[in-house]
């Protein structure tokens, strides 16, 4: 098996600095995960059946038992899908209801 050359050495050596830079920027066991402990992951099916829900006034905890889920989870669903909508406008939350906030209101 042939050595590496040093460019590849100094490929190598870059790509674990750039690596160490942005993925591993604290000390080990110094990092804090919110909402581990509730499911973030749904299939697009779910999130179009969840949106619809929401759409047509559905609170959180009645479609949360119709998906056997933390009501915690729907809301970290509907919150991040209202970030990440068209609009781009801020996200709020109004007495209990998860609203977007359109630029210049």
């Amino acid at each position: 098996m042939k050595g590496l050359t040093d460019k590849e050495v100094k490929s190598i050596n870059h790509t674990i600095a750039s690596m160490k830079k942005n993925y591993m920027i604290r000390e080990r066991d110094q990092t804090y995960f919110a909402n581990e402990d509730l499911r973030q992951d749904w299939s697009l099916k779910e999130v179009a059946e969840i949106e619809q829900m929401w759409k047509e006034g559905k609170h959180i905890t009645e479609i949360a038992k119709c998906f056997e889920c933390d009501p915690d989870e729907i809301f970290l669903l509907i919150f991040d899908r209202a970030r990440h909508s068209k609009g781009k406008g801020k996200v709020r939350l109004n007495f209990g209801q998860l609203t977007m906030r359109k630029k210049g209101w």
